[in-house]
């Protein structure tokens, strides 16, 4: 379905066109948040894809079929960072072009990793006998982990598993751990590889995704993308960048420092992937101002208190101490820092998770209930703005927005026969952040 903004009637896709003002104008149905993607070199897994990796699966080992890292791994840092606050991670692998692993057991089991990359080389076949006159048990270990075991005699009864596929003629034998070898990563063309990424998540659902780089092209080129994915797609998506102040937009998000976390440091380019987890995974109603960063034990260009007050006046995301010591985001904000058209109230992320999560709900009921389905009369209309009105009654019983007005909801008829006009008032709610207090000595 196409969508973004609207200055004339004149569209020519069906779909739901919606424009934020300072005195904004939308609403319906919260979408789901908690969705982080990031482009990243890995050792195995998919190609030129999206690769899906859900929190729970992550943590519980599921994923390493799919990734071929778990949480403990050295090489899991970025993802954990990610997944510390998002549910769910959509990777995509950077580095193609290598060899799949391989090996040829008694000359007639030939058994291929699934995916190309290095980590084939840590699979290992192994088969025993079983308690069965004839029949082995075929045992896939990956990494050291047993991850497949299947009784057979022959070759053509064994069946692909998440690591390995089989092929060959005959019967089988017992035989010793026998790792896969050959497997490659192939090369990395960073520019290119990220031009396909960007195509790759036009047609996909994600909320953040963090820019693993300080390559100025690739970041103009992601900076461009965001507002036409916000603004011509209709896709309210959000990205963070490291250490660029040319940025000053509410679709980037610009982070300043790094940390240290269980003695490694973590750099400001690799911290995004914290900053787009955390904010994929906040709740619309919910801030990351003051939100503590688990296990970090300093910070890595950390600012004074007066480079902190002209960073956030520059739009910069940092990070401060707690009296007790304990790492926190200074302050939510995106990268917008001149206020023109769009208020300071649009340098506040919980206010942009609020309104991108409307925008996206609205399209999405358009689309299901409204789009192709109902009479464009008034009783039809009617039906529209009923459903506005009660999503934006439940949106400020939530506490995202306040003084919410239903006689302000109009919705009336277009220019031309098949269009709907809607518009309606709300004010969009903040987490507390200052406080002023007068104490007065008697």
């Amino acid at each position: 379905m196409a969508g973004g903004i609207w200055t004339n009637q004149n569209k020519v896709r069906p779909g739901a066109y919606i424009n934020f003002e300072s005195n904004p104008a939308t609403a319906i149905v919260p979408s789901d948040r908690g969705i982080v993607t990031m482009a990243v070199e890995l050792d195995w897994g998919k190609e030129n894809e999206l690769i899906e990796v859900s929190a729970e699966d992550y943590v519980t080992g599921k994923a390493l079929a799919s990734i071929g890292l778990m949480p403990g791994d050295a090489e899991a840092k970025l993802l954990n960072l990610a997944l510390q606050n998002a549910s769910i991670l959509k990777l995509y692998r950077l580095n193609s072009g290598g060899a799949q692993a391989g090996v040829t057991i008694n000359e007639n089991l030939v058994v291929t990793a699934k995916y190309k990359g290095t980590f084939g080389n840590k699979i290992a076949i192994l088969i025993t006998n079983s308690d069965t006159d004839g029949i082995y048990n075929v045992q896939t270990y990956a990494n050291g982990y047993l991850v497949d075991t299947q009784k057979a005699s022959t070759i053509n009864q064994l069946v692909e598993n998440n690591f390995v596929t089989f092929s060959g003629t005959g019967n089988l034998t017992t035989v010793a751990a026998t790792l896969l070898t050959g497997g490659t990563n192939g090369e990395t063309t960073e520019s290119s590889a990220y031009s396909s990424y960007l195509d790759v998540l036009k047609t996909n659902k994600w909320n953040t995704m963090a820019v693993l780089t300080d390559n100025n092209t690739i970041i103009t080129q992601v900076i461009q993308f965001i507002r036409v994915m916000r603004e011509e797609e209709g896709k309210y998506v959000q990205a963070v960048v490291a250490n660029n102040n040319s940025v000053d937009y509410e679709g980037i998000i610009n982070n300043i420092n790094g940390v240290v976390i269980d003695g490694e440091n973590i750099t400001a380019i690799e911290f995004t992937a914290w900053v787009a987890g955390a904010t994929a995974g906040a709740d619309i109603t919910e801030s990351l101002t003051g939100k503590v960063v688990e296990n970090a034990t300093s910070i890595i260009n950390m600012k004074s208190n007066s480079e902190i007050i002209t960073g956030l006046q520059r739009g910069e995301f940092l990070l401060s101490l707690n009296q007790d010591g304990s790492v926190k985001v200074e302050k939510d904000i995106n990268s917008l820092h001149t206020f023109n058209e769009k208020l300071y109230s649009f340098s506040k992320n919980r206010v942009i998770r609020e309104l991108d999560s409307i925008g996206s709900s609205i399209e999405d009921i358009w689309e299901k209930t409204y789009l192709g389905k109902v009479v464009n009369n008034v009783n039809g209309r009617n039906l529209f703005k009923a459903s506005i009105i009660n999503y934006l009654t439940d949106l400020q019983n939530r506490g995202a927005i306040d003084d919410f007005d239903r006689d302000q909801v109009v919705v009336e008829e277009g220019i031309d026969i098949d269009s709907v006009v809607a518009s309606l008032a709300i004010k969009p709610l903040d987490s507390m952040e200052f406080l002023y207090m007068t104490i007065n000595i008697d």
